[in-house]
């Protein structure tokens, strides 16, 4: 009788703690995966800025170009 009893203790106690070892593992699981999600979305908005800056700046070196090719003793040029 007494030898059932411990059978049964050790089985359920294994049993809660292979329950918590699986509780910890799948939250750790989780805030590991909503950690990497976060980073990722930060990666994807410094991507975004990176794609604009480099628009802008495409920008900036064309109008710098435009205005150096510009001759401003031709009689059709505003600039003065």
């Amino acid at each position: 009788m007494k030898i059932k009893v411990f059978v049964f203790i050790f089985l359920v106690g294994t049993l809660a703690l292979i329950s918590l070892v699986k509780t910890y593992l799948v939250f750790e699981y989780k805030r590991n995966f909503s950690y990497l999600s976060e980073l990722e979305q930060k990666v994807q908005n410094y991507k975004n800025e990176q794609s604009k800056l480099n628009v802008e700046i495409s920008i900036i070196e064309t109008e710098i170009y435009s205005f150096k090719n510009v001759n401003l003793d031709s009689p059709g040029s505003n600039i003065r």
